[in-house]
């Protein structure tokens, strides 16, 4: 699903991933991947994911038009919580 938002950005489009459920469902390791391990091989998230996808993306584009290089990329990364109480 996000490789998909990925190649979308990358042709001009905004794109936004949410994650959304009840508390201890696994948002926040489906986001960020297994943060409390010491090894490099822990389980990545989708962030990680789609980051290393973007460059690969970039990378390749930039090997395929290496005769021009006037694109330039601006990567934006926004991290929003919102708190919902209800009392």
């Amino acid at each position: 699903m996000v490789r998909s938002q990925v190649d979308h950005t990358l042709k001009g489009y905004n794109s936004t991933a949410i994650a959304y459920g009840i508390t201890g469902s696994g948002k926040t390791h489906t986001i960020f991947g297994d943060i409390y391990s010491e090894s490099k091989n822990g389980e990545k998230g989708v962030i990680i994911h789609s980051v290393e996808y973007l460059f690969d993306k970039i990378n390749v584009m930039k090997s395929e038009n290496s005769s021009n290089n006037s694109t330039n990329y601006i990567i934006k990364v926004i991290k929003l919580f919102i708190l919902l109480i209800l009392l």
